[in-house]
């Protein structure tokens, strides 16, 4: 079966001595048909430098420059918008990923039309410290888009981070915003924080399966290094998950929710009641820390 093209997506700001290891894990990928897509978002290092010496040695690594920082989600949409592939896979400038990571995952695509993402357990790196993550989320294999909601919803245990993840081009090119309209100030165009989260949730939406190796093939940088770590990004999560929600509301009703979720059977538990008071209780946070900052 010839294989299908995946553009490995890498934005980046001022990471002259880190970016290097993402790309040499893109490079090194022994799945063959592959472009590496690289945005330079103006930085102010000797990250160019950088990317033109892999430039040089490797035409799949396709470099560009911004004239100015756009920010990094829309960075996020600049690298899509230069990229060709059928699958798209967001490697962030300090993560890393097994060079056997495409020849996992890429199968589910083939078996199965109607998934719409797949991904791979975690090692976070911190320091002389690691910490394994979503590596129990799920058994090996494919499972329901209702099951991943439902997850994050009660449970978590979920990626937020595309960055374990391989989607579908058409669906993130539909899926994937630039900021969220909310009250509380929350430049989401600024870090990302939540737009990651929907990314996922908007795809569960389109696409009824998802699949999960349960081998760790992708590395986060914890710590100073990462960018989500020095911030707090609680409340921008919260408020996407409610954005999810209300959307979902707006469109057939919050019942409908229940409704996607119980098309497997294992969910019949769930009740529309539950869902609303998770809704409730998030929307009363958020009340009581805008109006008298008490949380």
């Amino acid at each position: 079966m010839e294989e299908k093209l995946v553009s490995i997506l890498i934005p980046v700001f001022n990471r002259e001595n880190l970016v290097g290891k993402a790309i040499e894990s893109a490079i090194n990928q022994t799945y063959g048909n592959i472009e590496i897509i690289v945005v330079d978002n103006c930085s102010s290092d000797g990250t160019w430098r950088v990317l033109q010496e892999f430039a040089s040695k490797d035409s799949r690594v396709r470099i560009f420059r911004n004239d100015e920082n756009v920010g990094p989600v829309r960075n996020w949409h600049r690298c899509l918008s230069l990229s060709t592939g059928s699958y798209v896979k967001f490697l962030f400038s300090d993560d890393w990923i097994d060079s056997g990571y495409l020849d996992e995952l890429m199968p589910f695509f083939d078996s199965y039309k109607n998934l719409g993402f797949a991904f791979s357990a975690v090692r976070i790196c911190l320091n002389r410290d690691v910490t394994d993550v979503y590596n129990d989320a799920f058994k090996y294999g494919v499972h329901s888009s209702s099951h991943f909601i439902f997850r994050h919803l009660f449970f978590g245990g979920v990626p937020v981070s595309p960055g374990c993840a391989i989607f579908r081009r058409e669906v993130v090119s539909q899926c994937l915003r630039e900021s969220l309209e909310n009250p509380l100030g929350i430049d989401y165009a600024s870090h990302g924080g939540g737009i990651d989260l929907l990314l996922y949730l908007d795809v569960c939406k389109n696409y009824t399966l998802f699949a999960f190796s349960g081998k760790i093939f992708s590395y986060f940088r914890g710590g100073d290094h990462s960018f989500s770590c020095r911030l707090d990004l609680k409340d921008a999560y919260s408020f996407a998950l409610i954005s999810f929600l209300n959307e979902i509301k707006s469109f057939s009703g919050l019942y409908k929710l229940k409704l996607f979720l119980l098309r497997d059977e294992k969910y019949k538990l769930i009740s529309c009641f539950r869902i609303r008071f998770f809704e409730i209780v998030l929307l009363v946070s958020f009340a009581l820390k805008k109006c008298i900052g008490i949380l």
